[in-house]
């Protein structure tokens, strides 16, 4: 049970018998830089609310306290995994909130981009809530232990961690065993089995060549098409890097399926993800850093959370809330915020169609469908991305992935940026940076295509501005 005095205090607070005054101070050192300027300030003005909170409970006696505690319709608030939240969630972690008489911060959505916020700013002293509509933390990073073959499955679909981002890296080390892992994707063309990205393997497999790195770039270079001097949209930047055979053997087709609109009206931008290379690397990403939580990305997310400043609301959604915050942090779908009131952004949503079998099923974690007339997008094996336990295993578990544009009461998984749709988000995020105390982040909150290393690095700095702004 929380402790009745501080209970009764901030009851008091919120019904206005208590008010924060305007200034307050502290003697403190120099600090070397504004971050600590602003955490000293944030200290200072804790120590002389719990100052004045101390002096205002001694000044009550038992029976003053009891009669407090009597007024309260819901008791002095529970800890530990057994409270409950908001609208009824039954899943809720309630810590003890820091600061007397302070409103909290909401923070919406607890995957990644929500929980390395509420990390950040709890740390600093911030009481934060967390809030979820989903049963389980993680967003759609979440992964857990499959019942019937113990195999650890992205439950939507795979992440592979990959940054160059020393920092980055470092800080999501801080709360997780993070195992190496190298992403060999395959892809199944016109029958035949090929390595992406397109590397010299690949080359050399798909015209029956052995061509050298040398060769192999003069050989792109007369299939390119030289006459494209700056692309337009997706299409044009794929025919100026590799030509059209290999655009339509391995991009249009996994294009319209994945975004479900021809590629000439997709941005040029996309494509710069999926590098060439002239050497036989068949690494899918280009950074020094790359790896897979141990135990998953929901015990790294839980992690995160793990904080005694820091209450996690699931299955609650932010719309039903109650609670005036001192600001929040929204990291759902844009449009959703403003009840899509203007019209509604486009989103792609996943279907996974699952199959369990004894042994391997493909050897390998992910095939890639390019064909137009095959309907899935590729084939995933959830075991093969944990390596370091596939002995564990004697069966598998399979996931064949089908895109489709997300609708009413689907789960929003990436953006889709399209040119004719570009006003309509202008709207909202003008709308966005017009609404006071509120900040959008993450994938769906600023309406962008991030990888979990910019997620999270992008989470950071938002918490060093604001705090910095807020203390200044």
């Amino acid at each position: 049970m929380a402790d009745p005095c501080s209970w009764a205090f901030r009851a008091l607070a919120q019904n206005g018998y208590y008010r924060r005054p305007k200034a307050m101070s502290a003697p403190r050192s120099r600090p070397c830089d504004a971050e600590e300027e602003a955490r000293a300030l944030l200290t200072a003005r804790q120590k002389a609310e719990q100052a004045q909170f101390e002096a205002w409970r001694d000044g009550l006696g038992e029976d003053a306290l009891r009669e407090a505690m009597q007024g309260s319709p819901a008791g002095p608030r529970m800890s530990g995994s057994s409270a409950s939240g908001r609208n009824g969630a039954n899943n809720v972690r309630t810590r003890t909130a820091g600061g007397w008489g302070m409103q909290r911060i909401g923070i919406v959505g607890a995957g990644l981009t929500g929980a390395v916020l509420a990390r950040e700013l709890a740390e600093k002293g911030y009481a934060c809530l967390v809030v979820d509509e989903r049963d389980h933390c993680g967003g759609n990073c979440h992964t857990r232990r499959d019942p019937d073959t113990g195999v650890m499955v992205h439950v939507y679909g795979p992440h592979i961690f990959h940054t160059k981002d020393t920092a980055v890296w470092d800080y999501v080390r801080r709360f997780c065993d993070m195992r190496p892992y190298v992403n060999r994707v395959k892809a199944v063309s016109g029958g035949q089995i090929y390595s992406l990205p397109i590397n010299l393997h690949t080359i050399n497999q798909f015209f029956r060549t052995a061509l050298s790195p040398a060769q192999a770039r003069e050989l792109l270079a007369q299939k390119s098409r030289a006459d494209i001097a700056t692309p337009r949209d997706f299409e044009e930047q794929a025919l100026k890097l590799v030509g059209e055979e290999l655009y339509r053997a391995f991009f249009e087709g996994y294009t319209r399926k994945q975004w479900g609109v021809d590629p000439t009206e997709l941005p040029a931008s996309i494509l710069q993800r999926l590098p060439v290379r002239f050497t036989y690397d068949d690494n899918y990403y280009n950074h020094p850093f790359q790896g897979i939580p141990k135990d998953g990305y929901t015990a790294l997310i839980e992690a995160l959370l793990d904080h005694d400043h820091i209450e996690v609301a699931l299955e609650t959604r932010f719309e039903d809330l109650g609670e005036a915050f001192a600001h929040v942090f929204y990291s759902g779908p844009l449009d959703r915020y403003f009840g899509y009131d203007s019209g509604r952004l486009t989103y792609r949503t996943l279907d996974f169609e699952t199959i369990r079998a004894e042994g391997d099923f493909q050897g390998t974690a992910v095939i890639n469908a390019p064909d137009r007339d095959v309907p899935f997008t590729r084939t995933i094996e959830h075991k093969f991305f944990a390596p370091w336990e596939l002995e564990a295993h004697d069966k598998t578990v399979v996931y064949r992935e089908y895109s489709r544009a997300c609708g009413e009461g689907d789960i929003p998984y990436y953006p889709v940026r399209l040119v004719a749709a570009q006003a309509l988000l202008e709207h909202y995020e003008a709308r966005a940076r017009a609404e006071p105390r509120v900040t959008f982040v993450g994938r769906l909150g600023t309406y962008q295509y991030l990888d979990m290393d910019r997620a999270i690095a992008q989470a950071l700095e938002v918490t060093k501005t604001w705090f910095l702004a807020e203390y200044r």
